[in-house]
């Protein structure tokens, strides 16, 4: 989701993993991960509390 949303972040991460010659994920550079790689559903979504409703309500 980051390469997706953040893409200048991430190439930059991918970079800096290149230069030092480490990866952050078992061995596998950011840049050769798939781009379909990982599952949404296992994100954790924190509430927002009051002012999402708030914001939501002044919406619809």
């Amino acid at each position: 989701m980051i390469r997706k949303h953040f893409p200048a972040s991430f190439n930059e991460m991918a970079a800096l993993e290149r230069e030092i010659g480490a990866t952050c994920i078992k061995g596998i550079y950011l840049d050769e991960l798939d781009p379909e790689r990982g599952r949404i559903e296992d994100e954790v979504m924190g509430e927002c509390g009051i002012l999402c409703e708030i914001a939501y309500a002044n919406v619809v």
